[in-house]
């Protein structure tokens, strides 16, 4: 597992945008390299093999991605649809915010959720339904109500 030293010196030397980084405390900085590497390991067990190192760019940039998150997207993903304040509505797609949208993106993986879809088919007999072809021509019932 990398560590946050290592991750620390790629961020510092590879990306501009890094003041969440640069102002947190060690430990803030440690707890974040500590459940990057997790979240990658558990979300993407087919990317990154458990035991293998993840390369020091996923770890950073994931790292950044945490600490990006606001209260906004942890109630997105404990199920919050639309936050209003003020008059001001912003709807949080269903989208998965746990990995970073640019990992993601490099591995050609959908951020979006999908949902399960199941079908099923179950013969007439079992639904205790009349089938089509059982049915009576309902006009000829009322035919004589007709008028010609």
């Amino acid at each position: 597992m990398l560590t946050q030293v290592e991750v620390g010196q790629y961020i510092d030397e590879n990306v501009l945008h890094s003041k969440l980084w640069d102002t947190s405390e060690e430990s803030v900085k440690q707890k974040a390299v500590n459940q990057a590497q997790h979240t990658l390991f558990r979300y993407l067990p087919d990317v990154y093999k458990v035991g293998e190192v993840i390369p020091v760019e996923d770890v950073a940039e994931q790292v950044l991605w945490l600490l990006k998150m606001d209260d906004s997207m942890q109630r997105a993903e404990m199920g919050t649809l639309m936050i209003t304040v003020d008059g001001i509505q912003i709807q949080l797609k269903e989208m998965d915010r746990t990995i970073s949208p640019k990992i993601l993106n490099f591995y050609g993986i959908s951020s979006i959720r999908r949902k399960k879809v199941g079908s099923y088919a179950v013969p007439i007999s079992d639904t205790y339904r009349a089938g089509i072809e059982a049915k009576t021509d309902r006009h000829d019932k009322y035919s004589r109500f007709r008028r010609y």
